[in-house]
Order: structure tokens, then sequence, then C-alpha cells
């Protein structure tokens, strides 16, 4: 939609613009989810760090062929047969990026800290940070809805970090009692 750009003078158009911030939420708080999960029911940092690396890497893959399909799906309803296969595929290209780069900055707490419990406060900590800096670059071309949409954005993420750690202490509770 050229009128949103035109409102809210993005840094560059809607779709490409929409494409960065959700592949860095994602990449984020799903990240920083496995991440801390995996650390809650291992001791090993190495397999935290390959199992959290591969689901990163399908994950990210899975957003932007997502995105390609959503931006497509767009297209037709439209009917708009201007919007060309190779701005597709580069605005998928910028979710992937950027759901990689994010991704792969939560992961870098286990690196240094291993997965005991600094690693995994490091882990929520570091997120929580990034996902403030991603809501307050989105908000800088917005200018809407300022500190709500902080405020949604880290407490999404949070919440699904959340949900990353009692998926590891259930799974932690199930093999114990298995045992």
């Amino acid at each position: 939609m050229p009128w949103l750009r035109s409102k809210v003078n993005l840094p560059f158009a809607r779709d490409r613009f929409e494409s960065l911030l959700t592949g860095a939420e994602a990449g984020i708080a799903t990240t920083a989810a496995i991440v801390v999960g995996l650390a809650v029911t291992t001791n090993s940092s190495g397999i935290v760090l390959l199992s959290a690396g591969i689901t990163l890497f399908i994950q990210a893959f899975n957003a932007a062929g997502g995105r390609y399909s959503a931006l497509r799906t767009a297209q037709e309803i439209s009917g708009n047969e201007n919007f060309r296969l190779h701005t597709r595929l580069f605005t998928s290209l910028i979710q992937l990026v950027s759901h990689l780069l994010f991704g792969v900055l939560v992961i870098i707490p286990v690196v240094h800290y291993g997965t005991g419990v600094q690693g995994i406060w490091a882990t929520f900590i570091l997120a929580t940070i990034l996902l403030s800096l991603v809501a307050t670059y989105k908000s800088a071309y917005i200018k809407k809805h300022v500190l709500q949409d902080g405020i949604e954005l880290v407490l999404v993420g949070v919440l699904v970090m959340l949900v990353g750690l009692n998926a590891g202490l259930t799974l932690e509770l199930v093999l114990q009692l298995a045992a």
C-alpha cells in the first residue's frame, strides 16, 4: 500500500519494512525460546548450540517461504500483476536474513555463559533488549502507539520465551519420571 509509506515515511517499501521487523521479532523470540527450553534440559552447550542452530535455519527458511506465499496471495487478491517475482523474492530474502541475524545474536550467551542459570538469564535479557531495539526502530518510523507497540512486542517475545522455558521444564520432568 503506497499510502502507508507516504504517511509514515518508511525507509523503504512497506512489505520490505514488515519483513525486516517480523524476521527480527521471530528470530529473537523463537530462537531465545528454543535456547532457554533446551538449556534447562541439558548441561551440554554443544547440544543447545547445534539444536538451536538447526532450528533457527529451519524456522528462517519457513518464515521466508511463508512471506513469499503471503505476498503472492496478496497480489492475487488485489489483482496487482505489477508485483514482480524478483520483488517477492527480495522481500522474502529480507525476512530470511533478518530472522537469521537476530536469531544468531540470542545464541551468543550460551557460547559465553553455557547452559546454566547465567546463560538462561543472559539469553532472556539479551532477547528482551533486542526486542526493545526492534520496537524502537519500528516506532521511529511509524510514530503511532509507540509505547503500546513497544510493550506489546516485548511482551509477546517474553511470553514466547516463557513457553520455551516451560516446554523445556516439562520435558525435563517427563524424562525424570520415565527414568
